[in-house]
């Protein structure tokens, strides 16, 4: 059974590879998946759960394009078809006041059987990366999906409340494209 928790943060991101080898060393030693996301490209909660669940459908009838969970899910959650495309456009960037958007998930079947952690462990390690908690982050809205890359003209053929729906439409495509 998967259990996933998503937090967000900003702060100072300094270098990228420092930050991100920190997080997935912290996340390794407890036994959790974990996959970092540009915030500013994130379009809710969803968005990245539905991601996860594309990559590890794509594990398991061997359609993977990536060596690695983590890589493929940040494949789908970029609605990209390549890889180097999927890191520069969902992969964290330097600079002040960044976004961010991690996924902790557990899922036994994949080795990854840890305790998802407290509010007190994540405070923690995101303080020691620079970053602090900010759950606005996750959620989506125009703007944020005009930076993934919808168009206008789609945000307009929808209702308001469904801006998130074209995310997850793009996120689904990737099998598409991947064909």
């Amino acid at each position: 059974m998967m259990k996933s928790l998503i937090v967000g943060a900003k702060g100072k991101i300094r270098q990228v590879e420092s930050l991100v080898n920190s997080v997935n060393e912290w996340a390794k030693e407890r036994k959790l998946f974990i996959q970092i996301f540009d915030g500013d490209k994130v379009c809710g909660g969803l968005h990245l759960v539905s991601a996860l669940e594309h990559a590890l459908r794509a594990f398991r009838e061997n359609r993977n394009s990536a060596f690695t969970l983590e890589l493929e899910t940040l494949l789908y959650a970029s609605g990209k078809r390549q890889i180097s495309e999927a890191i520069e456009h969902m992969g964290i960037k330097e600079g002040k006041n960044r976004s961010v958007v991690l996924l902790f998930t557990f899922l036994p079947s994949e080795g990854f059987n840890g305790k998802l952690p407290t509010n007190g462990e994540l405070e923690e390690m995101l303080i020691s990366v620079g970053l602090n908690r900010n759950d606005k982050t996750i959620e989506g809205n125009t703007e944020k999906a005009k930076a993934f890359g919808i168009t206008e003209k789609e945000i307009e053929s929808v209702p308001k409340n469904k801006t998130e729906d074209l995310v997850l439409e793009r996120v689904a495509m990737v099998d598409v494209l991947k064909s």
